[in-house]
């Protein structure tokens, strides 16, 4: 692969092991999380990442976006969770996972995948991995007419976890396959879709 775009971030870490596979790849790591993007920023500038601090969803401009704080997470000072998502959770995902504090909402730029494209002169992706927590549908409105080789999505955070602007999976594979995705693997919590050129 010679491009790969991985969101949302978190650290950089998915990134970072992209880069250490293929150092030749460039690679797109973006966190929409204000906080958590510094830290993104931070390993990008050490291992070679373009980073960028935004939401992806079927439209350009600003979203609604609610961080966690995690009492468990490393970086005690900075708290927040691994899960953000532009979507709240529900009574259930909160029931699950008590120690999770949910933030209020926050304005924080988005954009449409094919928009960013082309602000960085990207004619196409040869991987692309997408953990936007019950987000992924809007993801999948906004590739207009771009068509990355492989798609590595996280796909069984739905209306349970996330409520009613989240997926049901089945409906985000028929997205996906409506669009000449077939899917390639899966596992309890991830497909792995390829274009069908």
């Amino acid at each position: 692969p010679t491009v790969i775009v991985e969101f949302g971030s978190y650290d950089g870490g998915d990134g970072v092991y992209y880069k250490k596979l293929f150092p030749d790849a460039e690679v797109y790591s973006l966190e929409a999380d204000a906080d958590r993007f510094e830290v993104v920023r931070a390993n990008g500038e050490i291992f070679g990442l373009n980073t960028y601090n935004y939401a992806v969803c079927e439209y350009d401009g600003e979203i609604e976006f609610y961080s966690v704080e995690d009492p468990n997470v490393m970086d005690h000072t900075l708290k927040t969770g691994s899960s953000g998502s532009i979507n709240q959770r529900t009574t259930l995902y909160k029931n699950m996972f008590p120690h999770l504090k949910e933030r209020e909402g926050y304005k924080v730029p988005c954009t449409r995948l094919d928009s960013f494209c082309k602000s960085q002169g990207l004619k196409n992706i040869d991987f692309l991995h997408v953990d936007v927590e019950g987000a992924e549908h809007r993801v999948i409105q906004g590739f207009g007419e771009l068509r990355p080789k492989l798609v590595w999505m996280e796909t069984y955070l739905g209306k349970d976890y996330y409520g009613e602007n989240a997926y049901v999976t089945e409906d985000l594979h028929q997205s996906m396959t409506s669009i000449g995705y077939a899917v390639v693997e899966s596992t309890p919590a991830d497909t792995l879709y390829k274009y069908q050129q």
